[in-house]
């Protein structure tokens, strides 16, 4: 996970001494709780970050909310929006939002999942704050949409089905989506066959 500080001098934000102007970056490789050093030169402006692991991530109840186009989600980046937040799975620590009926364009369409209302915690590509979601249509039509987060792992994908199928749950071969997929065995599964699995946290029927 990414981490980001400054620098400032007398508590002024005019006076930010980190050279190139941007927050100073810092990762860690894993969730989990930490002990931070920060350690910084007055007298060539250079950072040092050092952190030690104290222990393992305390998974607390949270609310998860998709953020993003208004085309797919009702309300255009509103994170305040109760009715776009996400249901806790059986597992409690999936999280999934369907929404239904949604008249879709060619075209790609932005997300992200954001944490109790707010922007202090949110999600994207590669667990990244920075960086959006996305879930790309190929072909105009009536889709459901099915939105995914892993609280623990923070991992991020929607799914897109048309709207009229003919009674089996089926992936659209012409959508392309970030797909997380179990066999019923709850292994994962790079390349599924025929078959009945787990895809973004929904029961799929592929023939």
């Amino acid at each position: 996970m990414k981490n980001e500080l400054k620098v400032l001098k007398n508590h002024d934000w005019y006076t930010e001494v980190h050279p190139e102007k941007e927050n100073y970056v810092f990762k860690v490789e894993e969730t989990g709780t930490y002990d931070v050093t920060i350690q910084f030169n007055a007298n060539n402006f250079e950072i040092n970050v050092k952190t030690t692991k104290t222990g393992d991530a305390v998974i607390g109840e949270k609310t998860w909310t998709v953020v993003g186009f208004k085309a797919i989600l009702g309300k255009n980046w509103d994170q305040t929006a109760i009715e776009n937040d996400m249901i806790k799975q059986e597992d409690n620590v999936t999280y999934i939002l369907t929404k239904t009926n949604l008249t879709l364009a060619l075209g790609t369409y932005k997300y992200k999942i954001c944490a109790n209302h707010g922007w202090a915690e949110n999600y994207g590509d590669d667990n990244d704050s920075e960086s959006n979601a996305s879930v790309f249509i190929t072909r105009d039509g009536i889709y459901d949409l099915t939105f995914t987060f892993n609280q623990a792992t923070k991992e991020v994908s929607a799914t897109a089905v048309p709207s009229v199928t003919d009674g089996i749950s089926q992936i659209a071969s012409d959508i392309k989506t970030k797909k997380v997929i179990f066999n019923l065995q709850g292994q994962r599964i790079s390349a599924p066959k025929q078959g009945v699995y787990i895809i973004n946290g929904k029961k799929v029927v592929l023939k």
